[in-house]
């Protein structure tokens, strides 16, 4: 973000260097199954804060 880029921008590239830099240590590297578990956790972690927000975003904009 200090160059410039947007906070989306930003965590889209911290999650490619992260996948790229992994798999250097046997420790640290995430297979196929595992990322799609990682996924699925962290879509049914964000959906209740999706839905709160498109929620708020419904009653402010009255539709």
């Amino acid at each position: 973000m200090i160059s410039g880029k947007s906070p989306t921008q930003a965590a889209v590239m911290g999650i490619v260097v992260g996948l790229v830099i992994s798999p250097w240590r046997a420790s640290t590297r995430i297979n196929w199954v595992d990322l799609i578990g990682v996924m699925q956790e962290t879509l049914t972690n964000t959906l209740p804060i999706v839905a709160a927000v498109a929620s708020a975003g419904i009653v402010i904009g009255g539709f």
